[in-house]
């Protein structure tokens, strides 16, 4: 049995994500704070075989962040939810660590 901790789900999230095969090569990101962005994300990420990574909608946890930095990190990224739930700043921090995923980084716009 294993148990995987941390500081708070982020650092939980991220340590999980680690646990998965080097040759991940999606990843879906969604917010943290909103379980209803995290719910939609499931169906979509086990149709990629992907990572659910959390954030915060302002900023990319460090944790994250360190995960996406990695070499075998996901070089794919799709964007569950609109800016209320993942900021602009968060989607250009994205953009920025994974420049090769520019084109596959989307986002879907937030349940009224």
């Amino acid at each position: 049995m294993t148990r995987i901790d941390g500081h708070d789900r982020f650092e939980v999230n991220a340590k999980s994500a680690a646990y998965l095969p080097a040759d991940v090569t999606n990843a879906v990101f969604t917010s943290g704070m909103n379980w209803s962005d995290a719910l939609v994300a499931g169906p979509v990420a086990q149709k990629e075989n992907a990572p659910i990574l959390l954030t915060r909608p302002e900023k990319l946890p460090a944790s994250v962040s360190a995960y996406l930095k990695k070499a075998t990190a996901p070089q794919s990224i799709l964007v569950i939810g609109g800016p209320n739930s993942v900021s602009e700043d968060v989607y250009q921090t994205l953009r920025e660590l994974r420049k090769n995923a520019m084109e596959s980084v989307n986002t879907t716009n937030d349940a009224a």
